[in-house]
């Protein structure tokens, strides 16, 4: 057990490698907040995706009075084949519109 009272502290824990793990990435939310509650590590999430955990005692915060501001992102992702397929680039075109709107 280490103790963690701030930030600057998490740096300073080891690394453990568990050569039984299998080596592979977590790519989805759902999938991290779960690692976390089954004791995986510390996820960095939004709060709002944790509220209920929270709440319910299956997940606590690491530092309660710190909060890290983070505007809304939407990020649009193809193969590059299609790259310049009319759909594509309407959409995307569409998007930028409406991010210079929201600004």
């Amino acid at each position: 057990m280490h103790d963690i009272r701030q930030p600057s502290d998490l740096p300073n824990l080891p690394f453990i490698h568990d050569d039984t793990l299998p080596s592979c990435c977590i790519s989805t939310s759902a999938a991290v907040l779960q690692a976390a509650m089954d004791g995986g590590g510390i996820a960095l999430v939004r709060s709002l995706l944790v509220s209920d955990d929270l709440k319910a005692g299956r997940l606590v915060r690491l530092f309660p009075d710190i909060s890290i501001p983070s505007p809304p992102a939407y990020y649009l992702v193809y193969c590059a084949e299609s790259c310049n397929l009319p759909q594509v680039c309407a959409f995307r075109e569409w998007m930028k519109a409406e991010g210079k709107e929201g600004c």
